[in-house]
């Protein structure tokens, strides 16, 4: 019986530990998060993880999360007191991944940078269904319908959510507002006087939130690519996709070369989709087994090359191998690997979760709207949430999900005018909220423009005066830009 008590005194010892408050904003530095740090500036980086509640509304937080960060040290000393607070794309990517490529970022060369991976990814707590991703990827090789995909991916969502109950994990706070409020909470621990912050695609509804729930001083912010905050963007996808597509096809038409040397390309693509329901696209790639690729999952493979203009010349000589089942040369052109990581990154349980919480709100409109117009249905990309999102009754719907934010911080917004994902029409729906708001659209460039030497030569010269225009000379030049199609033979 002693013994008894004393275990159970000391189980309650552990658990009161555990709920403690004054643990939460709690730093603890590292010295690396990886297995491997060898290759990276240990004087120039400096690695953390920062407790922060898994349920904000809590007083006494019954679960506390670990959050990962980095700063990255100006390569310029001494640097000024105001850092780059960095929010990453996508769904569900970890950041702190690719902190070699942020090791030498064009904004990290006189600030601070501080990188961070959002709740439940990467090197942060907790592994929410780890395995997904590469079940979707295997799935995605088997000789499946679209049908059967989408049969697969509400059983297996509703077995990742009761997988995570079942851990005691809420899975109704692993959306884009808690993401902003663990950066908030860091941001208020560190010893920054302000912030100024960058995010392209999802990372700029971070911001938004950010923004919405800020306890500190932001200088400025940076939106590469928006996804506004109050738009259900879930429900336009195809139409983004056609749009960039068919601006393409317009442009190789528009070329003798191009269109001499892939005629009707269009209407022989479209008429190519149509026979993958009876026929999938057999493709042995190097390392593989064999894949079969349905309509769904060759649009995504075409979308993906819409991302970057660098694509775009070489689009219909890709096209032109789909089209004639080209399998030998298709294999020297899809990178396994690249589309492996593709798959991992826009098919996970943090993605799923943050897509469920962010757009949950919309649910009726998507339900009316969900029977797309048949001059749609050729472009119908794979979608990794989409099915589960129509049926669920799960989730809770935030209203503050359905507002767009209003601010009057100096903040740039760049889009790039051929973006399948995000167009500039999700930048012009937040315009009239910003009161100080400068927006410069950059001709025949795709998703994302933080790679782009104008987009970066506008960031470095708002960030240096954000009340200020930026120069916007280099854009003037993109419009001259003509897209050199590749044709076999003469390039």
């Amino acid at each position: 019986m002693q013994f008894s008590k004393i275990l159970l005194s000391a189980l309650l010892l552990l658990f009161s530990h555990y709920i403690q408050p004054q643990e939460v904003g709690h730093i603890e530095w590292k010295k690396c998060l990886s297995s491997d740090c060898s290759d990276i500036d240990q004087v120039r980086v400096r690695f953390g993880t920062i407790k922060v509640p898994e349920h904000y509304q809590q007083e006494q937080p019954a679960r506390l999360l670990d959050i990962a960060f980095a700063i990255i040290k100006a390569r310029q000393q001494p640097a000024p007191s105001d850092a780059v607070l960095i929010f990453a794309g996508g769904w569900g990517s970890s950041i702190l991944r690719h902190i070699h490529y942020f090791s030498d970022h064009f904004l990290g060369e006189d600030r601070d940078i501080i990188l961070y991976d959002y709740r439940g990814l990467g090197y942060s707590s907790p592994s929410l269904c780890p395995s997904i991703g590469e079940e979707v990827f295997q799935l995605l090789l088997e000789n499946k319908s679209h049908e059967a995909y989408k049969v697969w991916q509400v059983q297996r969502f509703d077995e990742c959510l009761d997988e995570l109950a079942a851990q005691g994990i809420d899975f109704t706070q692993y959306g884009t507002d808690n993401r902003s409020r663990d950066a908030n909470l860091l941001a208020e621990r560190l010893p920054y006087e302000s912030y100024n912050l960058f995010g392209t695609s999802g990372g700029t509804r971070t911001i938004q939130s950010f923004m919405r729930n800020a306890t500190v001083p932001i200088r400025s912010a940076i939106f590469d690519s928006t996804v506004p905050i109050g738009h259900p963007i879930i429900l336009d996808g195809f139409h983004n996709y056609q749009q960039s597509l068919d601006r393409i096809f317009k442009h190789c038409l528009d070329d003798p070369a191009c269109r001499k040397a892939y005629p009707n390309l269009k209407s022989r693509f479209l008429a190519f989709l149509k026979t993958l329901n009876e026929q999938p696209l057999a493709l042995k790639l190097r390392g593989l087994p064999k894949a079969y690729l349905n309509k769904q999952e060759v649009n995504a493979l075409v979308y993906n090359q819409l991302y970057e203009e660098n694509n775009f010349g070489f689009l219909p000589f890709f096209l032109e191998a789909l089209i004639g089942r080209k399998s030998a040369m298709l294999r020297r052109l899809i990178n396994r690997h690249e589309m492996r990581n593709t798959v991992l990154e826009a098919f996970n349980a943090p993605g799923f979760l943050n897509y469920m919480n962010d757009y949950k709100v919309f649910q009726n409109d998507s339900l009316i709207q969900a029977q797309r117009p048949a001059t749609l249905a050729n472009y119908e990309v794979l979608d990794g949430y989409l099915p589960y999102f129509i049926q669920d009754k799960r989730f809770h719907k935030y209203p503050d999900e359905a507002q767009p934010i209003s601010s009057d911080i100096p903040s740039l917004f760049l889009v790039g005018s051929y973006d399948p994902t995000t167009p500039p029409a999700y930048t012009e729906f937040l315009l009239s909220n910003f009161t100080q708001a400068h927006f410069v659209q950059l001709p025949k460039v795709g998703h994302g423009v933080f790679n782009q030497d104008c987009g970066q030569a506008l960031m470095l010269n708002f960030i240096q005066k954000p009340t200020k225009r930026p120069n916007t000379y280099c854009v003037d030049q993109l419009k001259n830009w003509q897209i050199s199609f590749f044709v076999r033979g003469q390039n």
